[in-house]
C-alpha cells in the first residue's frame, strides 16, 4: 500500500505544477457559471408555477457543480495509459508485483484531485462573494457540511469498488458513470437542500 499513496504523491505535486491550465479552467468554469445562473434567473423570473426548488438552491447547485467539475466530467482520459495500451507496454506493467487497477486508479485519482484543488476553492470563494441573485448559499448548517465531506468521501470509496467490480466482470461502461451521477447529485442535494 505505500507505493501506491507513494504514487498518488508524486502524481498530485505534478498536478499541482499545471497552474496555467488550472487559471485557464478556473476562468472558462467561472464564465459558464454565470452564464447558468444567468439563464435559471431568467427561467425562474419568467415562470410562475412552484417547481420544488428555490433559485437560490439551484444556483448553489450550479456553483458546486462548476467548482468539483473536475472529479465528475466523463471523458477525462489519461493519454499515458492509453499510450501503454496501444503500443504494447502494458505488458511491462503487467509484469511489475503491483495490483495495476490500483495504480492507475491512484494516478486518475490524484490528477482529478489536483485539479479540483486548485480550481473549487478559488470558485467557491469567488461565488460566495458575487452579489445577491448570483451568490452561493452556504450550508444550512455544519451537520450538513459535514454530511457533505463524508458523501464526497464515501464516493471516492465507492468509485473504487465499483470500478474493480466492472473490471473483474469486464462490463466497465456504464456502471461507474451510473453510480457517479447518482451520487453526485446526492453529494449537492445536501448543501442545495434548505
Amino acid at each position: 500500500m505505500k507505493q501506491y499513496i507513494s504514487f498518488f504523491k508524486l502524481k498530485f505535486i505534478c498536478g499541482l505544477q499545471y497552474r496555467a491550465a488550472a487559471l485557464a479552467g478556473l476562468s472558462t468554469q467561472l464564465f459558464f457559471g454565470i452564464v447558468s445562473v444567468m439563464v435559471y434567473i431568467l427561467f425562474y423570473s419568467s415562470g410562475t408555477s412552484n417547481v420544488g426548488i428555490t433559485l437560490e438552491q439551484i444556483i448553489t447547485y450550479l456553483w458546486l457543480n462548476q467548482a468539483f467539475f473536475a472529479l465528475i466530467y466523463i471523458w477525462h482520459k489519461d493519454n499515458e495509459i492509453l499510450k501503454m495500451i496501444r503500443n504494447g507496454d502494458i505488458a511491462y506493467e503487467l509484469c511489475r508485483p503491483q495490483n495495476l487497477y490500483v495504480m492507475w486508479y491512484m494516478r486518475i485519482l490524484s490528477s482529478k484531485l489536483s485539479a479540483v484543488l486548485l480550481r473549487s476553492v478559488p470558485i467557491i470563494m469567488i461565488a460566495y462573494l458575487l452579489p445577491k441573485p448570483y451568490k452561493m448559499m452556504l450550508p444550512i448548517s455544519i451537520n450538513a457540511f459535514i454530511l457533505f465531506i463524508f458523501t464526497s468521501i464515501g464516493f471516492a470509496i465507492l468509485n473504487f469498488f465499483n470500478g474493480k467490480k466492472a473490471i473483474s466482470k469486464g462490463y466497465l461502461a456504464g456502471l461507474k458513470l451510473g453510480g457517479a451521477i447518482l451520487i453526485f447529485f446526492f453529494l449537492v442535494s445536501l448543501l442545495a437542500d434548505g
